[in-house]
């Protein structure tokens, strides 16, 4: 009995844990997209944005992630078509939940689409957006 209440706690200690927050610096050279995609999208996590990030950001299958721009910290439209025509928007936020994306600058033309939040996503936040 003793053995298996301390499994249970073992487990749930593992669950509820939070991945330290992580800093992108896209004036660095970093890119967003690659740092989610060697993400656990099953772990709650703080991306912290840094400069500007010329680049579609895709944001799919997480659960509790949290992009929280430094001051200044802004998203533009890149020159070049995106890869995948499906893609069409500057943020895409797909198959998600508790997901909170907040203090980003976005630059992109006037006529772009720049937030798309889709594919069953739930809980999804945006603050202190430009």
């Amino acid at each position: 009995m003793l053995r298996t209440l301390a499994l249970i706690a073992l487990t749930l200690a593992a669950s509820s844990a939070m991945a330290a927050p992580i800093v992108v610096n896209c004036d660095a050279g970093q890119s967003l997209n690659r740092t989610l995609s060697r993400l656990d999208t099953h772990t709650p996590t703080t991306v912290w944005v840094k400069g500007t990030c010329t680049e579609y950001v895709q944001v799919t299958g997480f659960d509790g992630l949290t992009l929280k721009g430094f001051p200044g910290a802004t998203l533009v439209w890149p020159s070049a078509a995106p890869a995948n025509n499906l893609f069409t928007y500057l943020l895409l936020i797909s198959a998600s939940r508790s997901v909170t994306i907040d203090g980003l600058r976005f630059q992109a033309p006037s006529d772009a689409s720049v937030v798309g939040v889709g594919q069953g996503s739930l809980d999804v936040r945006l603050r202190n957006l430009t």
